[in-house]
């Protein structure tokens, strides 16, 4: 198995005696230098294993929460927890080492416990078990192989919790999106959008582990409002706010954000999103499930998702 690099565990040694907040956001260089990348495999081929297995805990979410009767759905903000908990365990860890769909399972087992909706293990295991070997019927809870489904799935889940020094406070910018834009008096709308984007954000690229929550909040605010605004005049924002979130953003974060940092992000992830709309599957299982369950959701329902 490849060793972690020294520059990963310096830089986490760091932040770790400065009580850094953003602790497990990493350098460029760090995460040009993962376990995977050691282990022979590309950025690009690191990236598209962070995509898969962000879209299996997004299909086992959609399993498990079939069998919801009588306990509380499992939210798309649990869900984007479990895929950062893969992003900080897969900078840890090789892709050539811990299987996509295993990680995935335990991923969101942890999250489901964190965030108040608790799954039985029997159910997050035959939820594996479905993406894991299609077409073969989950074993009973006392076959051998329940057993062994379940020693793997929690060895992987302590294996998580021992990597990040038992660290469960995850900054996500799903929270800055919502205290933000509330107390900026944003249109509902565009909080929506804001949302979704930053929900894109953790789903389709590894920033989640390379940008605080302040930043990739700020960037989401800055698509929806863009998208809200279209070519129309900057006047137009007075029409859906109060206060720009993005300038609210930027004038508390200490100069860690700035305009420029935000327009550079924006041009890369909206061509990000134009060049990979083949791997937005997880919105295909999102719109899938709701029309199934409710029929049809408005903006402002789909927050609380």
């Amino acid at each position: 198995m490849s060793s972690l690099d020294s520059r990963i565990v310096t830089g986490l040694q760091n932040r770790f005696k400065k009580h850094d907040k953003n602790m497990w956001i990493f350098t460029e260089e760090e995460l040009a230098n993962v376990p995977s990348i050691k282990d022979g495999m590309s950025a690009q081929d690191v990236l598209e294993c962070r995509i898969r297995t962000a879209n299996y805990i997004t299909q086992m979410m959609i399993m498990l929460n079939k069998k919801a009767t009588g306990v509380k759905r499992i939210t798309q903000l649990c869900t984007c927890i479990a895929i950062t908990h893969m992003h900080r365990f897969y900078t840890l860890h090789s892709f050539k080492h811990f299987n996509m769909i295993d990680v995935a399972a335990s991923c969101l087992y942890l999250a489901c416990k964190t965030e108040d909706c608790y799954r039985k293990i029997s159910y997050v295991i035959h939820a594996w078990w479905k993406l894991k070997f299609p077409g073969e019927h989950p074993p009973d809870d006392k076959d051998n192989l329940f057993i062994q489904s379940k020693e793997l799935i929690e060895l992987i889940e302590n294996l998580l919790l021992k990597s990040v020094n038992f660290d469960m406070q995850l900054l996500i910018p799903h929270y800055v999106v919502l205290r933000v834009c509330q107390s900026c008096k944003v249109d509902r709308n565009v909080i929506s959008a804001a949302y979704f984007y930053v929900m894109d954000m953790i789903h389709l690229t590894d920033w989640a582990v390379r940008y605080s929550d302040d930043t990739l909040a700020c960037l989401g605010c800055h698509l929806a409002i863009s998208h809200a605004i279209g070519n129309g005049d900057e006047r137009l924002k007075s029409t859906i706010m109060e206060v720009d979130p993005c300038e609210y953003i930027i004038k508390n974060s200490n100069n860690t954000i700035s305009k420029s940092l935000i327009s550079t992000l924006a041009n890369k992830f909206l061509l990000f999103l134009e060049d990979n709309k083949d791997k937005m599957t997880f919105r295909r299982h999102l719109r899938f499930r709701e029309k199934r369950d409710t029929g049809s959701h408005t903006k402002n329902q789909a927050i609380a998702i």
